[in-house]
């Protein structure tokens, strides 16, 4: 469907084409001067332009998958001149009324305008602009390069209230102001980013999130990667300011976070962060109850991003049953967010086991029923409260104990095991039950390789076992 004229003389040509998607190719080209038979010279000047007009866009989204174009055009201009040996390029090329939509991201850009240019101290001279959401951003930079030095692209990126994601799980303005650099196999960015309002929904698995152990190997991640490949570096120095809109919720938890956060990642290093994130408004929802989060600070001194320090506290207030007085029990998170330490405060002072039973059940230990108490010794043991996991092999580790563990599920078997071997065939086992007074001796006898012979005595019942070991 396209055709074109070509015109030719003795020194000069013109090409004119229509494009059957829309909008032309015109090209001229001449050689001062120059006389048929006669050979090109280094000094035979040399004249050239071309025009270039593109309604149909479509070609940017295949270069750019994850990019839609629905609207825009695109027109360039391009002249060339000096001589054969040394011929001056230069050009400008645009890109206007473009409307585009990044799909992982959720948003549509509105508006784009985009502009390049060939400059005396660059190679490309760029300036581009576009709308998304209530915001606006806009890019400018140049790419650099010479014969003797690699290419460098540089950018600067500022926004206001720009929307950068609509997704289910995060609506995010952000105001940027952003330098960056790239050379090759290197990226420095600098400068800060400002979070204006922010909604963000944590997927809710129906408990909280597992992590991958380290000692878990993905088969087949990496796989396809070249050996030889030089990972690219990246260097940034970033804060991150956070508005008075940024709300979270998800995992039982709903409140707004605010503060600011200096993200530093240097070269072969994880990034780390310098500063505060504080929780107001916060409120938290287990165990079927919904407590108050009256401090929340996420302390960041040099620290891994994903492991801040913790000042937390949870507080619940509840009518006493019998006494008429308020009860206040408040749940104290320290440590870190991969080693967090809990630990109980109430008001008036009560045992630990009626502070677990306020908190969660909303009234005394000795008033719950047995499925109440079997919740309750749960979320005391997946909790870890005070780190008496942690205690106990450590007090046990010193008074020469092989084993130190918490056994059990429920009000009526959960119990404290010390372990200890008085030989390299005998062991002895001793529990104490928590919520029972009769406590338990266990003595096993390795008789062979695979056949041991277990003697327990608990005060209410004895009973022998003669256990076969496997193995598959």
């Amino acid at each position: 469907g396209a055709r074109h004229v070509v015109i030719t003389d003795v020194n000069q040509a013109r090409l004119e084409l229509a494009l059957a998607s829309g909008g032309y190719l015109n090209a001229r080209a001449s050689l001062p001067g120059w006389r048929a038979g006669a050979g090109l010279s280094p000094q035979q000047a040399l004249r050239a332009d071309a025009q270039l007009q593109l309604t149909d866009t479509g070609w940017i989204g295949r270069l750019l998958p994850q990019v839609v174009i629905t609207n825009g055009q695109f027109d360039a201009a391009f002249q060339a001149g000096g001589t054969m040996a040394a011929p001056r390029l230069s050009g400008r090329a645009t890109l206007s009324r473009g409307v585009a939509a990044i799909t992982p991201l959720g948003i549509e850009l509105a508006g784009v305008e985009l502009t390049m240019t060939s400059s005396p101290d660059a190679l490309v001279a760029f300036e581009g602009r576009a709308r998304s959401g209530p915001g606006s951003i806009t890019v400018n930079g140049r790419l650099l390069g010479t014969a003797d030095r690699p290419m460098r692209l540089i950018l600067g990126v500022k926004g206001d209230r720009f929307e950068a994601a609509r997704r289910p799980q995060m609506h995010l303005l952000a105001s940027p102001d952003l330098r960056i650099s790239v050379e090759p196999k290197q990226v420095n960015v600098e400068g800060q980013v400002l979070i204006p309002r922010a909604e963000i929904n944590l997927p809710d698995f129906g408990g909280a999130p597992v992590s991958v152990s380290p000692d878990v190997v993905i088969v087949g991640q990496g796989d396809g990667a070249s050996p030889s490949a030089e990972p690219w570096q990246v260097q940034a120095d970033v804060r991150v300011v956070m508005g008075e809109a940024i709300e979270v919720r998800g995992y039982g938890f709903s409140g707004k976070l605010g503060g600011a956060l200096r993200i530093v990642q240097k070269t072969g290093a994880a990034a780390r962060g310098q500063g505060e994130l504080s929780v107001t408004d916060g409120r938290y929802a287990a165990f079927g109850q919904k407590l108050t989060v009256q401090t929340g600070r996420f302390l960041f001194a040099n620290s891994p991003l994903d492991n801040p320090s913790l000042d937390v506290r949870a507080v619940r207030s509840t009518d006493a049953l019998a006494q008429g007085e308020t009860v206040t029990v408040t749940l104290v998170v320290s440590g870190t967010l991969k080693d967090p330490q809990l630990s109980l405060l109430s008001e008036p002072p009560m045992d630990q086991n009626n502070a677990v039973a306020y908190l969660l059940l909303g009234h005394p230990y000795n008033t719950a029923s047995a499925g109440e108490a079997s919740m309750m010794q749960k979320a005391t043991t997946s909790l870890g409260m005070s780190g008496v996991g942690k205690a106990v092999k450590g007090v046990a580790g010193q008074l020469g104990f092989e084993e130190a563990s918490i056994e059990g599920g429920g009000r009526e078997d959960t119990s404290l095991v010390l372990g200890k071997y008085l030989s390299p065939r005998l062991y002895l086992q001793y529990a104490v039950g928590f919520w029972q007074t009769a406590n338990a001796l266990r003595v096993r006898y390795q008789l062979t390789r695979r056949w041991t012979l277990q003697l327990q005595e608990s005060g209410i019942s004895s009973g022998a076992d003669l256990l076969y070991t496997f193995e598959h």
